[in-house]
């Protein structure tokens, strides 16, 4: 699931607030990864956006970095996600 919010004010980036596996469905493993990679290599360029901003929980930080997204900004606690890390990587 994911939840896509390009801003009028910010133009130039997209941010991905939640982008999470579903566990109740078989078939989802790689779905996200092929999520991300549409949204980055189509998406992205078609809407001109420089940047993609994502919430990722704290576990999948360094999933997130070998993707090439960065830390940025402090993290803050969500009650249903926990930890949160927002991170960027320019496209």
């Amino acid at each position: 699931m994911f939840h896509l919010d390009p801003s009028i004010e910010h133009p130039e980036r997209i941010v991905i607030e939640m982008l999470a596996r579903n566990y109740a469905s078989p078939g989802s493993s790689g779905s996200g990864y092929d999520l991300l990679r549409v949204l980055e290599n189509n998406v992205a360029k078609s809407l001109q956006v420089r940047r993609i901003d994502i919430e990722a929980v704290k576990n999948l930080e360094g999933y997130y970095n070998s993707l090439g997204y960065e830390k940025t900004g402090e993290n803050y606690y969500d009650s249903s996600w926990k930890e949160i890390v927002n991170m960027t990587k320019r496209v």
